[in-house]
């Protein structure tokens, strides 16, 4: 291929399909596809231009296919490319493609472009999660060559909480010892307020402490100082932290997009458990989501097989360092189950491979913690 027909391949294209147009566009910003995921119930920030444009800090890029009748976005798919110095580019999309209900001649159009796109882009791998409620796709993504494979763009397990009523029947609808607890962490003198940029040195510090006691690493403070400055200002993040005699204990950053508020990522020093300043932090963020008129409070990801044991309420069973999950269903979360990842592999061989190995060996080894690594940067 001529250099010259590869940057040709690499423009903004759009063709027609009936009276239906087809448009793959770069811009990592792109206010109408925004603007037409705040029309669809459930669409995710992890879909949006602004949240493309955080990866860009990462080292990501954005390819963005849309299908447009009239002028009017019925549908689409933002895929966001790693390159990888070993294994080549990778490419995500996380909770999509995103449709306006019952557009099923849309969402061919979009997944058909997928394969293709992942040629032309050069991805050695490309995976899609579709929404919750969008199990209908997973036969499609199949009948186009995607594999099931176990390891998720996004949290396919959640709990959440639904905030259409007041406050006063939220807080009923917790468990009585989250009850107890916020008024234990009232009476201890937890104080809860909304950090600023002042705080991010503080934040980032509670989360490596997180981090060192849960064994994962956190982003870097450059990268958390990055997207609180991309993201802050348009209103996509928040900061809560919890104070006890003016220190403070432990931090809460929540993005919020369209319908619902997510507790994307927390930091606790591991002291005065005793005066609650979790459930204080928590208590707050959820009040704030539902007086700004948020529909959903997600607590942010847990695994499948968890999410299946607080299902049917298995908590004692679950391991000392899984516990945490259980002080999210105290406030009266419910679990919230969507379809697992599909991947499409460009080169035949690993294609075959991929679908003769079992999950649980493409799911470990020196490939699945590349897969992993890269994972823990989208979310």
């Amino acid at each position: 291929m001529t250099k010259a027909t590869m940057e040709s391949d690499l423009q903004d294209s759009s063709f027609s399909a009936g009276d239906l147009n087809l448009c793959i566009s770069r811009q990592i910003l792109d206010s109408d596809w925004d603007s037409f995921l705040l029309t669809v119930p459930g669409a995710n920030y992890s879909q949006s231009s602004l949240w493309a444009q955080g990866k860009s800090l990462l080292g990501y890029r954005v390819v963005r296919v849309t299908v447009v009748r009239n002028q009017r976005i019925l549908g689409g798919a933002q895929i966001l490319i790693r390159p990888s110095p070993f294994f080549g580019n990778f490419g995500f999309v996380p909770v999509g493609p995103v449709v306006t209900p019952c557009d099923f001649d849309v969402t061919e159009l979009i997944l058909d472009q997928l394969p293709a796109i992942a040629s032309r882009e050069k991805l050695h791998y490309l995976a899609v999660q579709p929404p919750g409620g969008s199990e209908q796709l997973i036969p499609e993504l199949c009948a186009r060559g995607f594999q099931s494979t176990p390891l998720d763009l996004a949290p396919s397990a959640t709990l959440s909480i639904a905030l259409t009523c007041d406050l006063d029947s939220l807080l009923k609808g917790m468990r009585k010892k989250a009850r107890q607890k916020i008024r234990t962490s009232e009476r201890s003198g937890v104080v809860v307020r909304e950090g600023d940029e002042s705080d991010l040195g503080t934040c980032y510090r509670l989360m490596t402490i997180t981090g060192q006691r849960h064994e994962f690493k956190p982003y870097s403070q450059a990268h958390i100082t990055g997207l609180w400055k991309l993201l802050a200002p348009a209103g996509a993040m928040k900061m809560f932290v919890s104070e006890f005699n003016g220190e403070p204990v432990s931090v809460l950053l929540v993005l919020a997009f369209a319908y619902t508020v997510t507790a994307w990522k927390t930091g606790w020093s591991g002291l005065h458990s005793n005066c609650c300043p979790n459930q204080a932090l928590y208590w707050t963020a959820i009040q704030w989501a539902a007086t700004r008129g948020y529909s959903t409070f997600d607590f942010g990801g847990i695994s499948r097989e968890i999410a299946a044991k607080l299902s049917c309420d298995d908590c004692a069973s679950l391991p000392p360092k899984f516990r945490g999950y259980v002080f999210k269903l105290e406030f009266g979360g419910k679990v919230v189950l969507s379809p697992g990842s599909y991947a499409y592999l460009s080169n035949p061989a690993l294609r075959f491979a991929h679908r003769a190995l079992p999950g649980e060996i493409v799911g470990s080894g020196p490939l699945a913690t590349t897969f992993k690594w890269l994972l823990s940067r989208l979310r």
